[in-house]
């Protein structure tokens, strides 16, 4: 017996969207497009600009449906979009008249919605208890690389490590995040997506 259209998963849906289903694009769409307009808009704080670039998200979705591969959760991949898709709006609007300095500060200064704010707290603290069982030195890495942004190079010199260490704990830590939430693609969302 075939489920009913609204009950089956995103992944299932998106499936269904490569053999041009508009009927499981449509419910894509209503499942998420209220939620991503409410994560644009808690960035950029235009409520007309917000719509645009969900709307945007949500199309090419649909024109990608032949090529896209998400392997286990639509939801990170969707909101990673809407944050690229304000700040290449930025770009084009704002760099001309302002810092991209300042630009960043704004992002981080905004305030996500409360239903993008629930996704974010769930996943960070998913995140956080993975983080944490991880052994010491090989958080200290991660934090350095992900948090402070510094190369294997960096990282190897200020912890009195090889590179090639560094490397292989970096590999080991992913390969632990993989393992605990079968998809990068939610810790991604976290680390890129921090307040």
């Amino acid at each position: 017996m075939n489920k009913p259209l609204n009950h089956l998963s995103d992944q299932e849906l998106l499936n269904r969207c490569r053999l041009n289903d508009e009927k499981a694009f449509n419910l894509l769409f209503d499942r998420y497009f209220k939620l991503l307009y409410s994560f644009g808009y808690g960035l950029i704080q235009d409520e007309d600009i917000a719509k645009e670039l969900a709307m945007d998200v949500m199309l090419r979705l649909w024109q990608k449906k032949g090529d896209l591969v998400i392997e286990n959760e639509l939801l990170p991949y969707l909101f990673r979009s809407v944050k690229n898709a304000v700040y290449n709006h930025w770009r084009k609007v704002r760099i001309i008249t302002q810092p991209l300095e300042l630009f960043e500060d704004n992002l981080e200064n905004s305030h996500p919605s409360a239903d993008s704010n629930l996704v974010f707290k769930e996943l960070e603290k998913s995140y956080n208890d993975v983080l944490n069982n991880l052994p010491e030195q090989r958080r200290k890495i991660f934090h350095l690389s992900r948090n402070e942004n510094l190369s294997y190079a960096e990282i190897a010199e200020k912890l009195n490590l090889s590179v090639h260490t560094v490397r292989n704990q970096m590999s080991s830590s992913v390969q632990y995040f993989r393992k605990h939430f079968g998809d990068i693609s939610k810790i991604l969302f976290i680390m890129y997506f921090k307040w």
